[in-house]
């Protein structure tokens, strides 16, 4: 790779050029936002001033904490914040080549391309372990930064149609940022990353940059960089100071802040900012151009948000008389605050409320309230921005309450404007769940109802709540809801439900999920037995659901010229899979279901597909020049299976079978009827449906 890069790299250069002046780039009719280094800047002769090592930047400083020893390397390239979103933040790491847009008219004149080499630490453009873990640590990061808003921040490579805006209609476009390299490679102008401002949603794949080689790759540098060059691309401009165009912040520790539109690098709480700090340059609503005018919008809200809306405190499992909590949330808004309840018949209280783990932006204030709405406890620790609640309860039901907040004042703080993004309680209640006397009219069930995309049970961060699912107690046991004897709910926004006033005893409770939607671990079965003791909660009624893979295509039979190379026989299949987010390993196979002969052939046929143009590579499957899957197989009898990557998507795949073809090597029309079968199985071990052709075989004159 590092010949292969280093060629094309000298192909692309062209003879050094003319610096161009600030003045005059700003003055183009594509406004551009440079990042330059804050560290240049500060110097008079930044041109030749030498650069500093990043300490403050490097894993394991005090700013930096060491990357972590259990990652599963082989995912770096499959990581997703929020698959399924319409809105993507595409990180390449792996090297692109930008041709026929702006940076190519404006920057390389006369030149094909703009070569951006892998993401590198150690000048080899094959990938080290401690480059893959660092990938996925400025992943966290960026994912961080971007977690109050429904866009999905990936590193596996979508398909063209999701990073541009084709017209009227499409609701899928995104943003590539492109990492690695120098900016002396094209730019010529030190930098630490460039973007055209409002680009995002843009009409062609233009892409900003992201210049690693002069930071060696710091996981910090480049990830605030990062969100820096998207925030451009969203209209963000510079957030300065007099005397500077970026402003590098205040206060120390954990609590230091700097906006992620200044020079954020040597601070570590970096957030979106509105310009509250003194002598800000620019008091733009970063929030608020965020979410309007680029298809870019707020997450729905995961939890209730009052006291008397709180959803039930979920209980990861009971050991004796203590529940276990293991809880994740997100604060999307300054003034969304995420409430829970639960009951406990009196012990010990110890809850851990931790912001994200990597590039943190949310300062946690977390507050404990009585049945009466009384203040009972809180925490929000003035030179951290964790959390703990321990105390000692009386038996009763207590509300949690979790919120962003500010630290000090805006002058050597910040105010709650940034204070979002992820967070987790753990730790454990004392006491069980059942207090007579507090519970109001009666017992409780709670549950959720969720899409089990890897279909393993358990809801993990990828898993979407199903809203507005309709949940009843089917008291007749005829699994149809009556809407007369039969108490219903129906999901929130994060699929979450609970029924309350309920005597003590067993209750059927029945998920009105219909028709694509299956449960996890098979059957149809869509009840769960919840039996309720006097005045106590029956937690975690819980039902796991996706949707198998399903192919189809209306066209049945196949008229096939035995004279022709090529017949395409499924070149109207569509393939419905709205829960799948990765197609790494899936495998379609396809084989000559009845009249297969020795002469038979089936294959995948190059040209250009609904994802780009395909081309064949040996025993490899490239769309425009992406490797996307391998194939064996095919020949007479044998069946064709083609095995999918990480780079595949559901259009890639929907792509791939619509190129699949047959041929026959004899010239004779045979005797018999022939048909070919198809179908997926997904790495999880879900199957589709059989897709069936059958083969009108006939001679031309």
């Amino acid at each position: 790779m590092t010949r292969w890069w280093t060629t094309l790299r000298r192909l692309c250069a062209c003879r050094p050029e003319n610096r161009r002046s600030r003045r005059g780039v700003e003055s183009c009719a594509a406004r551009v936002q440079f990042l330059e280094d804050r560290l240049l800047q500060s110097r008079p002769k930044v041109e030749i001033t030498p650069l500093p090592e990043p300490a403050d930047f490097e894993s394991g400083s005090p700013m930096v904490p060491p990357l972590p020893t259990d990652l599963d390397l082989s995912k770096t390239f499959q990581l997703a914040s929020l698959p399924g979103a319409t809105k993507t933040i595409f990180l390449d790491f792996d090297g692109h080549v930008t041709s026929g847009t702006y940076w190519n008219s404006k920057y390389r004149p006369g030149k094909i391309s703009i070569a951006t080499p892998p993401y590198t630490i150690d000048d080899s453009y094959a990938f080290s372990d401690i480059e893959l873990a660092t990938i996925q640590a400025i992943w966290q990061r960026v994912a961080e930064d971007f977690a109050p808003f429904d866009v999905n921040v990936t590193t596996i490579e979508p398909s063209s149609a999701d990073l541009v805006r084709s017209g009227v209609g499409d609701d899928r476009w995104g943003m590539r940022v492109n990492i690695g390299g120098s900016y002396m490679d094209w730019l010529r102008q030190k930098a630490g990353g460039i973007a055209i401002v409002g680009s995002f949603g843009g009409s062609a794949d233009v892409g900003a940059f992201v210049f690693t080689e002069h930071r060696f790759g710091a996981e910090k540098y480049t990830a605030d960089c990062i969100s820096h060059e998207v925030g451009h691309t969203l209209g963000l401009s510079h957030k300065g100071a007099p005397g500077s165009v970026y402003y590098s912040g205040h206060g120390s520790g954990d609590t230091g802040w700097a906006p992620l539109m200044g020079a954020s690098y040597n601070q570590p709480l970096s957030q979106w900012s509105r310009g509250e700090y003194a002598g800000a340059t620019n008091r733009l609503d970063e929030l608020k151009t965020i979410t309007t005018g680029k298809g870019v919008n707020y997450r729905v809200d995961d939890y209730g948000s009052s006291r008397t809306s709180a959803s039930m405190l979920p209980i990861d499992g009971i050991e004796g008389d203590v529940r276990r909590v293991q809880v994740s949330g997100l604060i999307e808004k300054n003034t969304d605050q995420d409430w829970f309840v639960f009951a406990t018949t009196g012990g010990l209280l110890s809850l851990d409320f931790l912001p994200a783990a990597r590039g943190a932006n949310l300062d946690i204030l977390a507050s404990l309230y009585d049945a009466s709405g009384n203040l009972v406890a809180s925490s929000n620790p003035a030179d951290r921005i964790d959390a703990r609640l321990e105390l000692e309860l009386p038996a009763g039901v207590y509300s949690i309450m979790v919120d962003g907040v500010g630290a000090r004042s805006v002058s050597d703080g910040y105010s709650d404007y940034g204070s979002l993004g992820q967070y987790t309680i753990s730790g454990t209640i004392a006491g069980s769940g059942a207090v007579a006397g507090e519970l109001p009219a009666g017992g409780w069930i709670s549950g959720s109802i969720w899409n089990d995309v890897d279909r393993d049970g358990v809801t993990d961060s990828n898993d979407r709540g199903l809203e507005g699912i309709l949940v009843f107690l089917d008291l007749d046991g005829d699994g149809l809801f009556n809407p007369e004897i039969e108490t219903s709910t129906t999901t929130d926004a994060a699929g979450r439900y609970s029924f309350c006033g309920l005597a003590a005893g067993s209750y059927r409770v029945t998920a009105g999920l219909a028709g694509d939607w299956l449960p996890t671990g098979g059957g149809v079965d869509w009840n769960r037995t919840a039996v309720v003791p006097e005045f106590g909660l029956v937690e975690n009624v819980d039902f796991a659901a996706f949707v198998p893979p399903l192919m189809v295509d209306d066209v049945t039979d196949v008229s096939v010229d035995v004279r022709s190379k090529q017949t395409r026989v499924a070149g109207g299949a569509m393939l419905h899979d709205p829960d799948t987010s990765s197609f790494a390993g899936s495998r379609i196979s396809i084989q000559m279901s009845a009249g297969a002969t020795s002469s038979d052939r089936l294959f995948v046929a190059a040209g250009m597909s609904s994802a780009g143009t395909l081309t064949i590579v040996k025993s490899t499957i490239r769309i425009d020049g992406r490797a996307v899957a391998t194939f064996t197989g095919g020949s007479g009898t044998k069946t064709l299976v083609i095995t999918f990557n990480a780079a595949a998507t559901r259009e890639i795949v929907e792509a791939v079978v619509q190129s699949i073809a047959y041929r026959t090597t004899s010239s004779r029309v045979p005797p018999v009827a022939k048909s070919v079968s198809m179908s997926l199985l997904e790495s999880n071990g879900t199957r589709s449906n059989v897709l069936l052709k059958s083969l009108s075989l006939w001679k031309s004159v």
